[in-house]
């Protein structure tokens, strides 16, 4: 089993969401190789971390970061 996610958002690029998460503190991996360049890797660690990427994602998400 793997330990962590691998995904992409519909309409947001792969890079605007690694900087935007980068910036408030939460690092995930991005890729750069053009089949890939719109994922990021986030690997999951203990609730509370999890908890706290979802919420920045969100406002990231919803423009409210």
């Amino acid at each position: 089993s793997a330990n962590f996610l691998f995904a992409k958002h519909k309409t947001v690029k792969g890079e605007v969401i690694y900087r935007a998460l980068k910036e408030n503190g939460v690092l995930v991996r991005h890729f750069t190789a053009s089949r890939i360049c719109e994922y990021n890797r986030i690997t999951i660690g203990t609730e509370e971390q999890m908890r706290t990427m979802a919420d920045i994602l969100s406002d990231i998400l919803k423009g409210e970061q």
